[in-house]
């Protein structure tokens, strides 16, 4: 019998996290295989615990932790440390997983017997009445709604391509030896993120494989709070500040930074001002949130 764990880590969503449940409790058991949920809820203060607690499962049985300390790295590796399965599956608290998601991964562990770690499709699912200018530049946006979609063949990841936080696996012996960066990753309203991919590139530059598993996919469903420039603009600076914290930034020099940061953003209020259409001020709006990030986390790192 092979024992896969499904783990997800929460703070104040109870509506989506009850749906996510409700998805996950319809997904097909794959055969031969026993399935239990971690749920990692981080100091939630709304229904949360109420969710929780009236879920109920014959199929998948539910084990909850409370980490009060705020940081999504800190509650992954929480669920780490829970785990003692043969799989750690991860998704998070705003999805609808489609019903053979199990089932596919379960066929991808079975048949790629020298892989780690796998990865399956991530679908934004934008509310009825979204902004026409997000509609409009989706494949621009798709990093902001986590979406994930590299085709319907298998093949091999790469330290160039690899899977997103809302939808991968780890063989649970692995993942014990390779915890989340706890520097990384949502703490509280931030936006900062990174902690799984910085997580999986280790694993591949260690000599760990990985494969996309195109029948596994999910829906990721966008709250209408996402749909706004400064929500937008709020992302990237917080993509730019990961940008630094993984040593990657455009540059080191931070009046450069800045200077990018102003030109871009004076070039997104004209263009905008000038009704000019949205792919040139997004394009504006995004390159100077992310310079004004990597300006503000290398100050950051300054003596004083």
């Amino acid at each position: 019998m092979t024992n896969l764990e499904i783990a997800i880590c929460t703070w104040n969503r109870a509506n989506s996290l009850a749906r996510t449940l409700r998805s996950i409790n319809d997904a097909t058991l794959p055969s031969g295989c026993k399935v239990s949920l971690i749920v990692v809820d981080n100091g939630s203060t709304d229904q949360t615990s109420q969710v929780l607690h009236q879920f109920e499962s014959k199929k998948f049985p539910l084990q909850v932790i409370v980490e009060p300390n705020q940081g999504l790295s800190l509650c992954r590796n929480r669920a780490i440390d829970a785990a003692d399965g043969d799989f750690l599956i991860w998704t998070d608290d705003d999805v609808s997983v489609s019903p053979t998601w199990l089932v596919s991964y379960a066929s991808a562990f079975s048949r790629q017997r020298d892989a780690s770690f796998w990865g399956g499709p991530i679908l934004p699912l934008l509310p009825d009445g979204a902004p026409t200018w997000v509609v409009e530049n989706m494949e621009t946006l798709s990093g902001c709604f986590a979406h994930r979609e590299l085709g319907a063949t298998a093949f091999k990841f790469s330290t160039s391509l690899l899977p997103y936080g809302a939808n991968f696996a780890v063989r649970t012996s692995v993942q014990k030896k390779f915890r989340f960066d706890t520097t990384l990753g949502r703490k509280g309203e931030s936006l900062d993120g990174g902690e799984e991919t910085e997580m999986l590139f280790r694993l591949l530059t260690e000599g760990y494989s990985g494969y996309w598993v195109p029948e596994a996919s999910l829906d990721h469903l966008v709250d209408s709070a996402r749909l706004t420039e400064p929500w937008i603009r709020e992302y990237y600076q917080s993509q730019g500040r990961a940008m630094v914290r993984s040593q990657k930034p455009w540059t080191r020099r931070v009046w450069w930074l800045k200077l990018a940061a102003w030109y871009h953003n004076h070039r997104y209020a004209k263009l905008k001002h000038n009704n000019t259409p949205s792919a040139a001020w997004l394009a504006h709006l995004i390159r100077g949130a992310l310079a004004s990030g990597q300006a503000s986390e290398l100050q950051q790192e300054q003596p004083r």
